[in-house]
This record gives C-alpha cells, sequence and structure tokens, in this order.
C-alpha cells in the first residue's frame, strides 16, 4: 500500500520479525556495503558514534512482500558515559536509493523524535501505564499529555520534569503561561 501510493519507506525490522531479521544480518555479515557513513559526538559527557552502512537487498521469499524494497541498512551506535561502553546494532529496509549519510540523517530525525515525545509520553507522563480503558478517554487524556510538553516546551523547559516541578509549585505562572 505504501509504494503503490508513491510513498517510500525506511523501517526499523527487530526481533519479532526473528527471520527476516536473521536474513538482513545474514546479508550484512556476507556482503560489501555499497555505502559507509561514521559520526562522533561529544554532549552532555557522553560520547557518541554513528556507523551506518547501506548494502543491496537480495530478492528471496522473505523479502517479497515488501514492494520496491532495494536496500538493508545496519545502524551500530556506540556510546561512552562515564567509563562505560554500551553499543547497540539496529537494522532497517528500505525501497529508497540513499547514501548512507543521508540514511544516517533521516534515522537520526526519527530517533530524535522518539527521544523528545515518544519516550517523554511514555516514561515522564506514564502514558504506557494509563489505565483508562475507554477510547475516548484514551485519546483526551493522549491530547491534554500533548498541550501538557507544548508548554513546557514553550517555557524553555529541557526536562519535562522540573517543569512539572515548577508549575506543581507555582499555578499562577502556568495560567499566565497557558493565556499567553
Amino acid at each position: 500500500m505504501i509504494v503503490k501510493n508513491q510513498n517510500h519507506y525506511v523501517a526499523q525490522v527487530k526481533a519479532n520479525q526473528r527471520k527476516l531479521l536473521a536474513h538482513i544480518q545474514h546479508t550484512v555479515s556476507t556482503q560489501v556495503e555499497l555505502s559507509a557513513f561514521t559520526t562522533t559526538e561529544q554532549t552532555h559527557g557522553r560520547q557518541s558514534s554513528w556507523q551506518v552502512q547501506v548494502y543491496a537487498a537480495p530478492s528471496t521469499a522473505l523479502t517479497q512482500p515488501w514492494l520496491g524494497l532495494s536496500h538493508f541498512i545496519h545502524v551500530h551506535r556506540q556510546r561512552l558515559v562515564k567509563g562505560q561502553v554500551s553499543q547497540v546494532d539496529a537494522y532497517f529496509m528500505s525501497d529508497l536509493s540513499l547514501s548512507a549519510a543521508e540514511f544516517a540523517q533521516g534515522i537520526r530525525g526519527h530517533w530524535g523524535i522518539e527521544n523528545k515525545l515518544h519516550w517523554v509520553k511514555d516514561v515522564v507522563c506514564g502514558e504506557d501505564t494509563n489505565r483508562i480503558v475507554h477510547k475516548t478517554g484514551a485519546v483526551n487524556v493522549a491530547v491534554l499529555g500533548t498541550i501538557s510538553l507544548n508548554l513546557h516546551r514553550q517555557a524553555g523547559h529541557d526536562s519535562i520534569t522540573e517543569g512539572q516541578i515548577k508549575f506543581g509549585s507555582n499555578v499562577k505562572e502556568l495560567i499566565k503561561l497557558i493565556r499567553t
């Protein structure tokens, strides 16, 4: 449906697609990459390194359902925080023909959205632990949560938790922000 509507996709393949993930990992370990990109940055007391490699996606029974599938993307992230090293490998597939640098920019941009919005809503606001059963109630709470996050961002809070503490002890300032 995506390709038929003249759109494109970059989809992450996770462990719940065991056979497809194994196929991508095998391809990555046996093929030479078409394109590679590496970037390193030092922010907030941690050093991060991203290595992105693009591979040709061979046509097999596992890949046939994905119209236009042409590339596999392997992202290796490594972080050094307070002397502790953590490493994560992520695998993607796409119908786009882009360089590793272009895929890296798009994937990092998406993770930025995930970190600034979805993670905050899930962890800080407790959206995943919400026990509201009725669909309308859940939608209303999600909308109010998004409004709350927007107010915190508008007020210049990088930390939503700190913003909640500030507004919780100073409701007049919150009302003032809502009225502007």
